[in-house]
């Protein structure tokens, strides 16, 4: 077992059109993995440690991912900001660094997460940006319709029918504190034009892989007319032989916020 005796915490930004997630993986190019090459040329050395808070899936974004760094060395925290951000590549970033104690979990510590998926319902032309960071479609979706049925999400919830095989977990069960359909009107800094952007804003104590892609999907053909409000609540509380909603595709996914305990 490494005997660490400096510990971090930071959190980045990145964008996840050109990896495969966050957690390393061989052969593949991960956050992670960019990140523990970065940390390899700044030690010199491979002895340190990294764990994330979330696990992104390939191709979804990040505004505030949290993890921790186990060092031999002492660096001071502003050093190690400035020497990752020189290393990594310009779609990773480290927003903040400080010190804390060997006692933090960047996974048990987390007290809420916030995820954002965005879409647009444009006819027109679509802005580049909207195409790499949002899901397009051509249906005249009812957003009163969506947002009925995302605010009915708020509480607790078995997720059995909204979840993909892949990663562990002791329980289906999940607490939804907000979860909103609304329009984008404020600055956002992936996105040069947010006219006919909208997103599904969502906060719980914890997600099950691909949980939020598959609600954004079941929602969609709510908006679609295709489920009622009625069904997507029965799916919440009842086992479905079905989905009652595709899984949307990665990219219009942002990791917005971690909050981490006070304890």
């Amino acid at each position: 077992m490494e005997d660490f005796n400096f510990y971090y915490l930071i959190r980045l930004q990145y964008l996840g059109t050109h990896y495969h997630g966050w957690q390393i993986q061989v052969d593949e190019k991960t956050i992670q993995g960019e990140l523990n090459k970065a940390l390899s040329l700044v030690l010199n050395n491979k002895n340190f440690k990294t764990l994330g808070a979330s696990r992104t899936d390939a191709g979804v974004h990040a505004l505030d991912q949290v993890c921790k760094i186990s060092l031999k060395n002492n660096i001071p925290p502003q050093s190690l900001k400035l020497a990752l951000n020189k290393i990594l590549p310009k779609d990773i970033s480290v927003k903040d660094c400080q010190n804390i104690q060997d006692s933090f979990h960047p996974i048990y510590h987390v007290e809420r997460k916030t995820y954002s998926y965005y879409f647009t319902q444009s006819k027109t032309s679509i802005d580049l940006d909207k195409r790499l960071y949002s899901y397009s479609t051509s249906f005249d979706l009812d957003l009163d319709k969506m947002n009925l049925a995302a605010q009915g999400l708020i509480g607790e919830f078995d997720f059995q029918n909204y979840f993909t095989l892949g990663s562990e977990h002791k329980s289906t069960i999940r607490s939804i504190y907000k979860a909103q359909i609304s329009s984008v009107s404020e600055h956002h800094p992936f996105f040069s034009n947010t006219n006919e952007l909208y997103v599904f804003s969502i906060s719980g104590n914890g997600f099950l892989k691909q949980m939020i892609r598959l609600l954004m999907g079941a929602l969609l053909e709510i908006g679609k007319n295709k489920v009622s409000v009625e069904d997507f609540f029965d799916s919440l509380r009842i086992k479905k032989d079905k989905r009652i909603g595709p899984v949307v595709p990665a990219h219009g996914l942002f990791l917005e916020e971690i909050i981490l305990s006070k304890k």
